[in-house]
């Protein structure tokens, strides 16, 4: 698919879903270097298949899928820039109603601790939960990035 601004709605927000091969390598934490080793693309080769790879074979990039242990569905592999420009057209309403839910709560906590008749126990009762909200919704946004980046044979998730 290659963009265009006469993609419908429905197109853009699935191109806007997908990943790069440059993000699928960043989420797992691989650096360049660490790539080129193992697949033996020069950094320059790297480069071209991370920012255009309408061109490059299914086995090359089924290649890098596999050392990133994503899957395929998830991996736009054609140009890079495609998917950023379908994301400045998509907004998802539900994900902009749940940012305003959460600086609503965060308001009313400003109120909260302004008001002197609230127990810090309340107050820290009410920043916990909202805390606890907000990395709940982290946690939803980022599951799709980083689930493809777990070491099944290691046991290890990805290092920050």
């Amino acid at each position: 698919m290659t963009f265009s601004t006469k993609l419908s709605t429905a197109e853009r927000r699935a191109l806007s879903g997908k990943i790069t091969l440059r993000e699928a390598r960043l989420n797992c934490g691989f650096k360049v270097e660490e790539v080129t080793a193992e697949t033996g693309f020069s950094t320059s080769e790297l480069a071209q298949i991370e920012e255009d790879a309408s061109e490059v074979s299914a086995h090359l990039i089924l290649k890098l899928i596999a050392l990133y242990n994503t899957d395929w569905n998830h991996i736009y592999a054609g140009r890079a820039e495609d998917v950023y420009r379908a994301r400045k057209y998509v907004t998802d309403f539900s994900e902009v109603s749940e940012v305003s839910r959460i600086k609503s709560e965060l308001a009313v906590l400003i109120h909260l601790v302004l008001d002197e008749r609230n127990s810090r126990e309340r107050v820290s009762e009410w920043m916990q939960e909202t805390f606890y909200n907000v990395h709940k919704y982290e946690s939803k946004l980022l599951r799709p990035f980083i689930s493809g980046c777990i070491d099944k044979e290691e046991g290890k998730g990805y290092e920050s």
